[in-house]
């Protein structure tokens, strides 16, 4: 969270290498590989990969790779956008 909540596009630039293109597996987005520049980071994380939708800019996919070699992928989908929310949805 430290690194992204509230991170500019320039100061992810310094903390990371990052580098978007086409992919070819998943049609129709973009994969944007975020390579960890300082220690400290690649300590608890060693790449970040999202794939972004080109026709509505949205995440569709998350992949982790941790040290030691494990990873972690989150695929969303079915997402509908601008889905009117009652207001009792978030109340207790």
């Amino acid at each position: 969270d430290r690194y992204f909540a509230n991170a500019s596009i320039e100061e992810l630039r310094k903390l990371f290498d990052i580098r978007a293109e086409p992919d070819a597996v998943l049609r129709q987005t973009n994969r944007v590989t975020m390579t960890p520049k300082r220690k400290q980071i690649t300590e608890g994380l060693q790449l970040l990969e999202l794939w972004i939708d080109r026709e509505s800019d949205l995440l569709v996919q998350m992949r982790m790779a941790f040290p030691g070699g494990d990873h972690k992928t989150i695929a969303l989908d079915d997402i509908t956008i601008d889905v009117p929310i009652a207001d009792d949805t978030f109340r207790p």
